[in-house]
């Protein structure tokens, strides 16, 4: 059973893309965001090869060295894209391939820093600018992860420079430039590290939050012993059910149901049994009827059945569904033998009544349904 009546349309304003647009970043709006996140690294990519290509115009390394960058970066991109873009990373737990792409970013900065001797001190420079652009998406985990792999291949590069120095590689100076990002890549991280941690707070902070509001939410429009809407949140959705007709000219069907002889269950087979029913009749009453169709508990044994979008003859055999199903139905499971029924008495809204009346209507109704024998659903004329 649902209690989400039906809404307005969205407005054309939130059309999906179309287009390039589409093509590029796809419809599905968490794909569309890792995409366009990953593709703002093109940017910073893009600026890094132009002014590497002039260098190399201006004779301050070989153009080999260029190429090669070049292929790496532009073999990256197309490959993240590529992952994201298909939503192939949908399956991994980081579907924005955050971590890898700080990995692969730092094995970018480190090929620059080994092959153009001219932008060394930038390089080592934008490994603390990378590790940084991980503070908002990183897991405390995943930040120590990335400043080892920036140390490890910082270690890396000066212990292979020892024995096959790059051109212009002086080896004692870029030891002290190592060290010195050896100790503030750590520093840098811990903080990092930090934020990361007091993320993950909020965000647990946040979900014991929503789930504090839907229970809250839920008990003040449940009723705690059947789990149906409870009569206050039923008159709210009445009062939109009508609107909404109002403004559509349709109409819509009330039923109100009690169970037969319920009072006497209860003085046989005490209340336990009489609970044991109620909730019984609770599950039956969802199975029974339609998805859209709304069951709140109205007060004691009494129901009340909001049925949208339907006339009165189906109203009508909805619930004879209903209540052959509860007649046949084992309710209790404390009494094996205890058959129960139910009385419906049915009201169709017409458009400028009032809900009072409507409902007075339909319990005029259920009281003829118990007057001509119980057991019955009966319509209102």
């Amino acid at each position: 059973m649902s209690t989400t009546l039906p809404v307005a349309d969205r407005s054309l304003s939130e059309r999906p893309p179309r287009g390039l647009d589409a093509l590029l970043f796809g419809t599905e709006p968490k794909l569309r965001m890792r995409v366009q996140r990953s593709m703002l690294s093109v940017v910073i990519y893009i600026a890094w090869m132009v002014i590497e290509a002039y260098c190399a115009v201006q004779g301050l390394f070989p153009w080999s060295s260029a190429c090669l960058i070049f292929a790496y970066n532009i073999s990256g991109l197309v490959v993240f894209y590529a992952l994201l873009r298909s939503g192939w990373s949908m399956r991994l737990r980081d579907p924005s391939l955050t971590l890898e792409q700080v990995i692969y970013s730092f094995g970018a900065t480190i090929n620059v820093y080994v092959l153009l001797p001219v932008t060394r001190a930038a390089a080592l420079q934008l490994l603390c600018v990378i590790l940084v652009f991980g503070m908002f998406t990183l897991r405390p985990r995943e930040v120590i992860q990335a400043c080892v792999a920036a140390v490890g291949l910082l270690l890396l590069t000066l212990a292979l420079a020892a024995f096959a120095p790059p051109p212009a590689f002086d080896l004692k100076r870029e030891a002290i430039n190592v060290a010195l990002a050896c100790i503030i890549l750590p520093a840098l991280a811990a903080i990092i590290r930090y934020f990361a941690l007091l993320r993950e707070t909020l965000l647990e902070q946040r979900a014991e939050l929503k789930q504090a509001v839907e229970r809250v939410q839920e008990l003040a429009t449940r009723d705690m012993l059947t789990g149906l809407v409870n009569r206050a949140h039923m008159m709210e959705l009445l009062d939109q059910e009508q609107r909404r007709h109002t403004r559509t000219c349709g109409s819509f069907c009330v039923a109100l149901l009690d169970l037969d002889h319920f009072k006497r269950i209860n003085d046989t087979h005490g209340h336990q049994v009489g609970d044991e029913v109620l909730g019984g009749f609770a599950t039956r009453a969802i199975d029974a009827l339609r998805q859209t169709d709304v069951v709140a508990r109205w007060g004691g044994e009494e129901f009340l059945v909001l049925l949208p979008e339907t006339t009165p003859e189906c109203a009508r055999q909805g619930l004879e569904r209903l209540r052959s199903a509860i007649e046949s139905a084992r309710l209790s499971v404390s009494v094996d033998d205890l058959q129960v029924t139910v009385s419906a008495g049915v009201a169709a809204w017409s458009q400028g009544e009032a809900l009072n009346h409507v409902l007075e209507r339909a319990d005029r109704a259920l009281y003829a349904a118990k007057n001509g024998g119980r057991n019955r659903v009966t319509l209102a004329p």
